[in-house]
């Protein structure tokens, strides 16, 4: 008895694993393909954060370029390559009847006024020396440097920095090639260097 109850039992059991056999036989492919499939999209998803990463990379890396002066008038080729990069934009004027040039600078900020007027007083005198040694038919040569300041209220505007005129008689007489910057401004028929750079220089108590 007992063993007949053993041997019902054993074909029971065999009845319930086989189709279990059956379907874990049949439900690992399917994980497997679907491991397979994850792996694959994962993978073109790092290729692709790799590429962004690296146009990222790429772009950063391009250095920046480096602004272009303004440049405008009939002196502006003799102007241009001494005046940069100090002046953003440069204009040339040119009077043939007065036998007049007269050309206008614009600078951007400087820290303090000394270094203002050193920039007003390099710019000169690369300019003046440039215009003269081109022998133009010139009378008179007048440098005018523009830079940011303030207004009365308080604004920021482009003004005069400073000025220099040099006529032609006292061009002839400058050793151009024995001069500075420094030098050469007291040398000038005229000049002019604006003082203060704070609000209100024209009218108010920072004169």
């Amino acid at each position: 008895m007992l063993l007949a109850f053993a041997v019902l039992a054993d074909m029971t059991r065999e009845r319930w694993e086989a189709p279990m056999r059956h379907r874990y036989a049949v439900a690992v492919p399917w994980v497997g393909l679907r491991l397979r499939a994850v792996g694959l999209l994962l993978g073109a998803l790092l290729l692709v954060l790799a590429a962004c990463s690296t146009s990222t990379a790429t772009k950063n890396n391009v250095p920046a370029a480096t602004p272009t002066a303004a440049v405008s008038g009939p002196l502006a080729g003799v102007v241009a390559p001494v005046a940069r990069p100090l002046a953003q934009r440069i204009v040339t004027e040119y009077d043939t009847s007065a036998q007049q040039a007269k050309i206008t600078l614009t600078v951007g900020a400087a820290p303090d006024v000394a270094t203002a007027q050193a920039r007003v007083k390099t710019l000169s005198f690369q300019v003046q020396k440039a215009v003269w040694a081109s022998r133009p038919a010139l009378h008179e040569v007048k440098v005018i440097v523009l830079g940011p300041i303030r207004d009365d209220y308080a604004n920021i505007i482009d003004d005069a920095y400073g000025v220099s005129d040099v006529l032609a008689p006292t061009a002839a007489k400058l050793s151009w090639s024995a001069l500075t910057p420094e030098s050469a401004w007291s040398r000038y028929d005229s000049t002019w260097l604006r003082p203060s750079y704070s609000p209100n220089w024209l009218y108010g108590k920072n004169n």
